[in-house]
Parts: structure tokens; C-alpha cells; sequence
């Protein structure tokens, strides 16, 4: 076996299909492949999934409330245990901007001699929606100042020259049941059609014209009828439910997001004080 490459998530990893793929493909050429990520209840801290290594921390913060400050909390519990199980690697592939700073933190203090490989999301820190210019900004100043550790940045680009790559027609549309959330879902039951944001985002990087936008929404927000038949149908069998089950859930009221708990209250005053500091 050659050397070991660990991809580092922030989630549980049971849909994360890109990051298995490409798990896989490593694993094709010789590598011994790790993926960490978060444990969560009933998953196995360590499993194999196709010869993939799959550890999953458990966190003692897992279940505290999700205030921003605890958030910051369960993040370095995260990277602690991280860092004291996985520093020796020979490789660190974070898959993100979120994951990033724990493996700089690892080859500044803890194995130079790693390679640090970057996935990077192009265009990524402005996929979020509601974000104020302030945040794209402090992103984007945190992406540059650790991109000077990075040995090797992974872009669409590159993918698709070298290895000859496909994209996927729409952000996040490599997991079934979030391309049919976000491809039919939202716009029959709420009518929100998230193409709109991720369409702006390469309008204004430059990457697409607003005329080609507007022509692509005339679209239906999936690659044919086909593939919707066949995600309806999945969808179906994993839920368990029959077609009037979904039809009957599309038809009912909708309910807006405040009737839910949330941190809108801390967000909003936040906000106001920003608004007074920045004056």
C-alpha cells in the first residue's frame, strides 16, 4: 500500500458521494485512503466502506446548543481530536474552506512534511445565501492567507482538463435527494428556485452572462424528464411512501421558518450592533 491520504469533512459522511468518489479513485492508484468525520448516533465510529477507512470523532459538545459560540466550541474540539489522532499522514485533504485551517494547524505545528491538498470550491464563499459583504470578505482574506501553506489546489478546472470531468449541472446536484429538494421539491411547494442565487454567483464572477442565465432558467432545473422520473421514483422507495404520500405532502399549507426555534433573534441584534460599530 502507498501513501496514506486523509479527507477531512464536517459531516457525517453517509451522503457525501463526491468525497467517496473521490476516495475511490485514490484508492485506484495506490493510496490508503482515511475519511474523518463527525460521529453521529447510530453510526459506527470506524467502518469500511469499499476499502475506504471511515472514522468518525464523537464529540462530548455534539449535543449542546447551536449558538455561534458553541458552534466555534464543537469546531475545536473537532481539530483537537483530529489533530491528536491523524497528524502523522502523509497527506491532508481538506475538502473545504471550513476544514482548511485544521490541516494548516498541522503542518505549521505538528508534521511539515505533510502535502496539503486543497479542494477548493471555486467561487464557494459566495454560495451561502443571506451573507453580508463583510463575511464574503473576512472568507475570502481567511482562503488567501492559508492558501500559502497549501501544497496542491484541486479546482473544477483542473478536473475537467486533466481528468477529463463532467460537471454536475447545478451546485450540489451530485446527492439525489438534494438535487430533488433543490430541483423539484422547492419550486413546486414553495416556488423557490435556487438556480437564481447560483446562476448571480457566476454572473457576477464573470463565469456566465445574465442573458445566458435568464435562457438557462426557461429550463426545468433538472438535466431531462428522464432523470426526475427516476429521482421521484428513488425518492419513493426511500421514504417508503407511494406517489399520493408526495403529492399529498407537495398540496399541504406551507409554514413559514419563524414558527421554528432559532437564532434569528441573536442574528438580527447582531446585526444591529454591526450596523452602529460600522457608522
Amino acid at each position: 500500500m502507498g501513501k496514506s491520504v486523509c479527507l477531512i469533512v464536517l459531516n457525517n459522511f453517509t451522503n457525501d458521494s463526491r468525497v467517496l468518489k473521490e476516495s475511490l479513485s485514490l484508492q485506484k492508484y495506490g493510496y490508503r485512503v482515511k475519511v474523518v468525520a463527525l460521529y453521529e448516533k447510530p453510526l459506527k465510529e470506524f467502518e469500511l466502506i469499499q476499502n475506504v477507512e471511515i472514522y468518525r470523532i464523537k464529540l462530548k459538545t455534539r449535543n449542546w446548543p447551536k449558538y455561534k459560540i458553541i458552534q466555534l466550541i464543537k469546531y475545536l474540539e473537532f481539530a483537537f481530536k483530529f489533530i491528536k489522532k491523524f497528524r502523522k499522514e502523509d497527506i491532508l485533504h481538506c475538502n473545504d474552506l471550513e476544514t482548511l485551517p485544521i490541516g494548516v494547524l498541522v503542518k505549521v505545528f505538528f508534521n511539515q512534511k505533510v502535502r496539503l491538498v486543497y479542494d477548493a470550491h471555486e467561487y464557494e464563499i459566495y454560495q451561502i445565501p443571506g451573507q453580508s459583504e463583510f463575511i464574503i470578505k473576512i472568507k475570502y482574506l481567511l482562503e488567501k492567507f492559508l492558501l500559502r501553506y497549501v501544497d496542491s489546489v484541486i479546482t473544477l478546472n483542473i478536473l475537467q482538463k486533466k481528468l477529463n470531468y463532467k460537471p454536475y449541472p447545478y451546485k450540489h446536484y451530485e446527492s439525489v435527494f438534494t438535487r430533488f429538494y433543490q430541483g423539484y421539491i422547492l419550486p413546486r411547494k414553495f416556488n423557490v428556485d435556487k438556480r437564481k442565487l447560483h446562476l448571480s454567483t457566476l454572473i457576477i464572477s464573470g463565469q456566465m452572462t445574465r442573458e445566458e442565465a435568464l435562457a438557462d432558467l426557461q429550463k426545468i432545473p433538472y438535466p431531462s424528464d428522464k432523470d426526475l422520473k427516476e429521482d421521484i421514483e428513488y425518492f419513493l422507495k426511500k421514504m417508503r411512501w407511494a406517489k399520493e404520500q408526495l403529492e399529498e405532502y407537495l398540496s399541504r399549507p406551507e409554514k413559514p421558518h419563524t414558527i421554528y426555534g432559532s437564532e434569528r433573534w441573536l442574528w438580527e441584534g447582531l446585526r444591529k450592533v454591526y450596523g452602529v460599530v460600522r457608522k
